[in-house]
């Protein structure tokens, strides 16, 4: 009964945390919306696709929202944005006004959204995931995190229902709030050595399993998991005994890592 009556203040914890882009009037059609103070460019892809970014005026570039939608949640959280449409590969670099700018980021809410997006390949100089970066991208079913992210941030794949398996890399050490809220389709995710915090709900109706290869067992800002779910931490055995006596770690299944099998 408890888990139920924490549901409500979860969700609208989760919709605040979509609610991070500014606000500065401008609306859908409006044809200021797109502006060189913006500093906001388009480039067309090899397949055809339009890729929306920000030049950050430093010689780097962020990709950005594609503007269908300013402020893309307005209490309505049943988007369906069809910009980008079965696989996108972000380049590493782009040219800009005779400027070629190191793609570094993906912004808040870039694809928030997108219910076409099947996958995703970021290049290695992308240094940052924003908030709620791939929230609600329903169709979403691989994204590569490259190695130099360390943080994985508020609702950044929340709502992703059709992941399958997440990897992240050695460098990543906090996962915020929300961060895989409901991708409840992932049967495995890998986490690396240097995780050393994560966030409330982060597991939220997840049934899979979640590898641990950090032997200090993470900081946990509040539940990991609130739903009807079991998901299964699998911790190197040398970690066991710290995990099953850690704040917050207590009442989750926590195993062994199975050794891998050699092949013959």
């Amino acid at each position: 009964m408890k888990r139920k009556i924490l549901i409500l203040p979860c969700l609208l914890l989760l919709a605040a945390a979509f609610t991070a882009c500014e606000d500065n009037g401008l609306r859908q059609g409006d044809p200021d919306y797109w502006t060189v103070s913006r500093h906001q460019f388009t480039v067309s892809l090899a397949n055809g696709q339009t890729l929306f970014l920000l030049d950050n005026q430093d010689g780097t570039a962020t990709v950005t929202f594609d503007g269908a939608n300013p402020r893309h949640v307005t209490g309505n959280t049943d988007v369906n944005i069809t910009t980008y449409v079965d696989t996108l590969v972000i380049p590493e670099t782009v040219t800009h006004e005779g400027k070629t700018l190191r793609v570094t980021a993906v912004g808040e809410e870039a694809f928030m959204g997108n219910r076409t997006l099947l996958r995703v390949e970021l290049p290695a100089s992308v240094q940052s995931i924003g908030q709620g970066a791939f929230c609600y991208c329903r169709g979403l079913q691989d994204v590569n995190i490259p190695d130099g992210i360390t943080e994985i941030p508020s609702a950044a794949f929340s709502q992703c229902v059709s992941l399958d398996t997440i990897i992240l890399p050695e460098s990543v050490e906090k996962l915020g709030k929300m961060a895989f809220y409901n991708c409840s389709k992932v049967k495995d995710m890998w986490v690396g050595t240097n995780v050393k915090s994560m966030g409330y709900n982060l597991f939220y109706n997840w049934n899979g399993n979640i590898h641990l290869a950090c032997t200090t067992p993470p900081a946990l800002d509040g539940v990991l998991n609130l739903a009807e779910t079991t998901p299964k931490f699998y911790v190197p055995a040398e970690a066991l005994s710290a995990y099953m006596s850690a704040e917050g770690w207590q009442d989750q299944y926590i195993d062994v890592e199975p050794e891998e099998e050699e092949e013959l």
